[in-house]
């Protein structure tokens, strides 16, 4: 008993499961499906087997493997009813006996069709609902999908609008911040530019206030040595007496001068006077020629001097102090020149007796010599013979190169 229970329970249990495990199901997509559905038929596969296909028509209206067969309507059946009794009547089977056990199994043999046709027909109203909510779900899916596909499209245009315009808001502030950083570099800018025209302004000024001081102190001490120049070579041409008949040159002195800074040279011999010794037939002559010859000599030297002045000034523009104070260099000398002719004239003067013999040779071999060796000539002047120191032969060359070192010295510097 206990076995025959336990067998009943494993059967209900298999078939059970095989219930469970029944039933069919759409293909998705429809284009998968393995044959064609015609009339608006839906593929399906058997969960059982899924690679078995079949096709679910529309209820009472086709049917078929693939819903190629249209269901027959009441007037149809009418109508096909009428046609095939005009035509021959086919032929049909022999009745079967009107035997009670063949009643029976009849009506167990039709039985099963009644049962089969009723469970089809469930199944195939099962699977029409079964398509319906499928398109339903479908349509909702694809309409849910549209509106998110939109709803997203809204959201994104509407973020990127809002990008868009804050983009545009940063650029228009950037642009206000570089218009004011710009402005203000400008302003700033203008303000350095004066300050450093208003310091070169003034650094200008301070440098022709110094070059103007500079100038006025330069052309002071040219005026100044310009008239201590004037005025040495006046004391250089004074005379010692109106009595005397030649200008005396004052003595100089052995020490190192110095004029604003410079050095001069040293001073030459001075002439001096004593009491004279001439010979009985010596008339003076001798002295007259000598100084005449002295005096072309200086007169050649200052030419000379003066060449050199104008040279140098022919050679480049000299500024109109030097020129200043050349001329009144060449003022001076010219005026010593003109008083020292006016005073003792070569030609026309008639005090010396030029008639009297010149002395030769021997007579020149007889003049006194100092102690020293100073050789010494013979004058007649107003007073009687005098005895004179004779100068060097290169007192006057010494005195016109002091001048003309001297006129250098001014002029360069």
């Amino acid at each position: 008993m206990r076995t025959r229970t336990l067998f009943l329970l494993l059967l209900m249990a298999f078939f059970g499961r095989r219930v469970n495990c029944g039933g069919q199901s759409l293909v998705s997509p429809q284009s998968a499906c393995k044959i064609r559905c015609e009339n608006g038929g839906m593929c399906v596969f058997d969960m059982d087997r899924p690679d078995v296909h079949s096709c679910i028509c529309l209820l009472g209206v086709f049917t078929g493997e693939r819903c190629q067969i249209k269901v027959p309507t009441d007037d149809e059946d009418g109508s096909t009813t009428t046609t095939t009794t005009t035509t021959a009547p086919p032929p049909t089977a022999a009745p079967i006996p009107s035997h009670p056990r063949n009643i029976h199994h009849q009506q167990t043999y039709q039985q099963p069709d009644a049962e089969q046709s009723r469970r089809r027909d469930d199944d195939e109203r099962k699977r029409e609902y079964e398509r319906l909510v499928a398109e339903r779900e479908r349509a909702s899916d694809e309409q849910k999908r549209r509106q998110q596909h939109e709803q997203y499209w809204r959201e994104e245009t509407a973020r990127r609008e809002q990008q868009r315009v804050e983009a545009e808001r940063r650029v228009v502030e950037q642009r206000a911040r570089d218009d004011e950083r710009r402005r203000l570099y400008e302003a700033e800018r203008v303000q350095q530019e004066e300050r450093r025209r208003d310091q070169e302004n003034l650094r200008l000024a301070a440098e022709r206030k110094a070059e103007e001081d500079a100038r006025l102190r330069d052309e002071e001490r040219r005026r100044q040595e310009a008239e201590m120049a004037e005025k040495r070579v006046n004391e250089q041409f004074e005379y010692d007496g109106e009595d005397e008949d030649y200008p005396q040159v004052a003595e100089k002195e052995n020490d190192d001068e110095y004029d604003e800074g410079y050095e001069t040279e040293k001073s030459g011999t001075a002439t001096v006077t004593k009491q004279p010794e001439v010979a009985g037939d010596d008339d003076g002559s001798d002295m007259v020629m000598q100084k005449d010859y002295e005096e072309e000599e200086e007169a050649k030297k200052g030419v000379k001097v003066h060449g050199k002045v104008e040279e140098k000034e022919e050679g480049e523009p000299l500024p109109k102090e030097d020129e200043k104070l050349i001329d009144s260099i060449k003022h001076v000398f010219d005026k010593a020149v003109e008083e020292t002719v006016k005073e003792h004239p070569i030609e026309d003067d008639e005090y010396w007796d030029e008639s009297g013999k010149k002395m030769g040779e021997e007579e020149k071999a007889k003049k006194a010599k100092n102690e020293d060796g100073e050789e010494y000539g013979m004058e007649e002047g107003t007073e009687g013979w005098m005895m004179v120191k004779k100068d060097d032969e290169n007192a006057a060359s010494r005195l016109f190169l002091f001048l003309s070192t001297l006129f250098t010295v001014i002029f360069l510097f």
